[in-house]
């Protein structure tokens, strides 16, 4: 980990990120302390990044994850975009969370398509 929390010291894993409206995001895992702006992180953890921004969606019932595995094959391809691309920031993030495959047509929509045309009109 780049650095540590100031308050708490906790390393490797322990920081988390919410969808912020100025990138200013991350927070220590153990004690809440908001950390800020960190590219640093960003960089490092873009599978969290990207998983909590996309778990956040779910939770507003803005997109629907039916379940861990597809949430983490969604993320893993969305960071790895966000990688080739060299960019790390939300709207990036949220874009390529919408035109991943699992979320369009092919996924996702095309399930709810067909369920609806099940039902009789």
């Amino acid at each position: 980990m780049s650095e540590d929390c100031p308050r708490c010291a906790t390393v490797d894993g322990g920081h988390y990120c919410r969808a912020s409206i100025n990138e200013d995001g991350w927070y220590c895992g153990g004690c809440a302390t908001k950390l800020g702006y960190r590219p640093d992180l960003d960089r490092e953890l873009i599978e969290s990044k990207v998983m909590g921004f996309l778990m956040d969606l779910h939770t507003e019932n803005l997109v629907y994850v039916s379940n861990s595995d597809m949430g983490d094959y969604i993320a893993a391809g969305v960071a790895r975009r966000c990688r080739e691309l060299g960019r790390y920031d939300q709207q990036t993030i949220l874009k390529e969370i919408f035109a991943d495959p699992n979320m369009g047509a092919e996924g996702h929509a095309a399930y709810w398509a067909k369920q609806a045309a099940e039902v009789p009109k």
